[in-house]
């Protein structure tokens, strides 16, 4: 895929991902039903390049930026065909998390979670199915 090839290098790099990165975010994401995760960084303050690989080995790249009231949008094509967007309408102020909701082309639903807390806000929620909580445990131990 072209587009991988043409992005920076710390964005697919190995390097910290730290907000003294070029303001490098984690974020993990998972389709609804917990079958399928994404893991990946986006880099920028107000908007940027995102990079992210799923559980099937599919690279992943796209952007986000967030909206003039604040939420954030986000979105990506895979080297797989698969393609999507999330809105991200919800953050955790204690734990930094943002939360965000999309669906891929296909209908696939999408969650998925931006920050550097991610198991401590899921563990304090205490809401999300058991599918979801294995498929992003999965995602961060990858």
């Amino acid at each position: 895929m072209g587009l991988i090839a043409t992005l920076p290098m710390p964005l697919l790099a190995d390097e910290a991902c730290t907000l003294a990165n070029d303001w490098c975010v984690p974020f993990v994401g998972c389709l609804e039903d917990g079958s399928l995760h994404f893991v990946g960084r986006t880099h920028g303050r107000r908007d940027g390049p995102l990079a992210a690989r799923t559980s099937q080995g599919a690279q992943c790249t796209g952007t986000w930026k967030r909206t003039i009231v604040g939420a954030g949008k986000a979105s990506f094509s895979c080297d797989d065909g698969r393609a999507g967007k999330v809105l991200y309408t919800y953050f955790d102020a204690p734990t930094g998390t943002a939360v965000g909701r999309g669906s891929t082309e296909t209908g696939e639903r999408l969650i998925f979670f931006s920050g550097r807390a991610i198991r401590e806000f899921m563990s304090a929620d205490g809401t999300f199915d058991p599918d979801l909580i294995g498929c992003v445990s999965e995602a961060l131990l990858s």
